[in-house]
């Protein structure tokens, strides 16, 4: 067992024992496995007492993958850089505790060890329509918020699904969503429109492929707030203009429904709703 990057060095040692300690995720809930890679959460065993985590392990077997570890620039480190973004620039995410390298089941494995949030993803709460509508508002207009968060700082999520926003928080009048994986946060001097469109057909292509595509009013209100963020960033304290904004919306819908149609199959290869995940807290009706 080898700590690559934790939050201290004390830190370090003690889940380097705990890690390495036979069983230390019995009983674990598994989120996902696909080849050799799984996420499970589960609680890990510490000298403070127990916590509960989640943690990614995927094989590290081809020399390019390796190579790209050695130089800190494997899948861990690069979710370990971008969470660590998100965090600097007020964009909820699972923060990133242990990343280590251990030999299981005869395979060399990379281990992402991470905090474990409590709520569903964005996908979950389609599926279930467990929310009001107004519920489903709050969140859109928060989904809208991040992209406009990422965009005008130069970034992009090339993975932006709704299987990897998990709504921590909901209110009628208040959200938060948390963006869980990482690795695909990238950095573009010269981001664009085509990025932000991108990221809002991924909130779509999945939930498709799923059989839980967002009503309309849902779609255009993550592109309403979107667009009403980066205006208020670029241009803080103008005066909206209600035709502007409206053809705005119109038009970025325009190209991101035919960016979706283009996309092909929508259906994903692991079923993300095959798992299930903690349900996220709800405040009572007023």
């Amino acid at each position: 067992m080898k700590i690559v990057r934790s939050e201290s060095g004390q830190a370090a040692r003690e889940w380097a024992a705990a890690l390495a300690r036979p069983g230390w995720l019995d009983g674990a809930a598994s989120l996902k496995e696909e080849g050799g890679a799984w996420v499970r959460r589960g609680v890990v065993r510490l000298p403070d007492g127990p916590r509960e985590v989640v943690v990614k392990c995927r094989p590290i077997e081809r020399p390019i993958e390796r190579i790209k570890c050695l130089f800190r620039q494997g899948r861990g480190d690069r979710h370990w850089r971008g969470a660590a973004w998100l965090e600097r620039h007020g964009v909820r995410t699972a923060h990133p505790i242990v990343l280590a390298r251990a030999t299981i089941d005869g395979r060399v494995c990379e281990l992402l060890v991470m905090e474990a949030l409590a709520g569903k993803s964005v996908l979950q709460h389609l599926a279930d329509g467990d929310l009001t509508v107004r519920q489903e508002h709050t969140v859109a207009r928060e989904l809208g918020r991040v992209i406009a968060r990422l965009a005008t700082h130069a970034r992009c999520n090339r993975d932006h699904k709704p299987s990897n926003l998990i709504v921590t928080r909901v209110s009628y009048t208040d959200a938060e969503v948390a963006l869980v994986d990482t690795v695909a946060i990238v950095h573009d001097l010269y981001i664009d429109a085509e990025a932000q469109e991108k990221m809002l057909a991924a909130l779509v292509i999945e939930a498709i492929g799923t059989g839980h595509e967002p009503r309309q009013s849902l779609k255009c209100r993550v592109i309403q707030e979107l667009i009403l963020h980066i205006a208020d960033a670029t241009s803080p304290r103008m005066r909206v203009d209600r035709k502007k904004l409206h053809d705005s919306i119109a038009e970025l819908w325009l190209d991101v429904s035919d960016r979706v149609r283009r996309h092909g199959n929508p259906t994903p290869r692991v079923d993300p709703l095959a798992r299930y995940t903690a349900p996220a807290q709800r405040e009572p009706p007023p």
